[in-house]
């Protein structure tokens, strides 16, 4: 791996932090939409309205 990163260029890399009941609803959100309850557009919805509700590790 290090001689890989010394060779070659990286992308930037980023790490988003969630709380457990985040991981939870979107796990209870893909379920829905893999099971079809839910299509593509309300399952996207559905996440990001989690997201803001129930927010992000600070």
């Amino acid at each position: 791996m290090e001689s890989i990163l010394k060779t070659s260029k990286s992308g930037d890399l980023s790490v988003n932090y969630s709380l457990d009941t985040f991981h939870q609803k979107f796990g209870e959100l893909m379920q829905a939409y893999i099971s079809g309850n839910m299509n593509k557009g309300q399952a996207v919805a559905e996440i990001e309205k989690a997201w803001v509700q129930l927010g992000s590790a600070q």
